[in-house]
């Protein structure tokens, strides 16, 4: 009788155990899935003016973006091709291809072998990572500013995003960077503006990505 007891508080033990598990961790890798053969297409606009001259000049132009193939599984890496046009009735001409490593922590991007943190797992609101940990240039820190919100772009809402924002302003110069991710789908929008505050007039530029399709 005491051996079917306690048989029966053991089983209740583990039962109560399992109810009081906590959920595994969500660490939102769906915000930069990857699927070869996968492209996006992206208005690109480009700013670029100096008020010591009173010169300005803009271009606009379409840029695609393909996940080619897996080129290694340690780490897992992946190939990216990148093909522009400047209208719809002109040809796709490639421009470049760079690399995208998947990791359990982050995301790193390699173009011309120089490698940046993009991304950084778990994605939670708050959360900061040092952009440039694995090269030599100057550190950004980037930070979560949203996560799970959505976002407009023009006439289309993105039901659930997260955005990443850096920004410095120094003596120097004001630099500010904005990068959003939609969940199931990845980038949707790039935003880069750099302006000179060195002269007595502003100098610099803004470089704009948005998801067209």
């Amino acid at each position: 009788m005491k051996l079917y007891f306690g048989i029966i508080v053991a089983l209740c033990l583990v039962a109560c155990q399992k109810n009081t598990e906590q959920p595994s961790l969500d660490y939102g890798y769906y915000y930069y899935p990857i699927k070869p053969g996968t492209t996006h297409v992206f208005w690109v606009d480009s700013i670029s003016y100096n008020d010591n001259t009173g010169k300005i000049d803009t271009f606009r132009f379409q840029l695609l973006q393909k996940f080619d193939t897996l080129i290694s599984n340690n780490p897992t890496t992946y190939r990216i091709l990148r093909f522009v046009r400047t209208h719809d009735s002109t040809e796709w001409i490639e421009r470049e291809s760079y690399f995208v490593i998947q990791k359990k922590e982050n995301i790193q991007m390699v173009e011309d072998g120089i490698y940046f943190v993009k991304l950084s797992f778990p994605v939670s609101i708050g959360s900061k990572w040092k952009g440039n940990l694995f090269n030599n240039l100057a550190p950004e820190t980037y930070e979560y500013q949203s996560v799970g919100v959505p976002y407009t772009i023009g006439d289309s809402t993105f039901q659930q995003t997260a955005t990443v924002t850096y920004s410095t302003i120094n003596a120097i110069e004001e630099i500010e960077k904005t990068a959003v991710y939609q969940k199931d789908f990845g980038l949707i929008f790039y935003q880069n503006t750099y302006i000179n505050t060195q002269e007595d007039k502003r100098s610099g530029y803004k470089v704009s990505m948005r998801l067209r399709y």
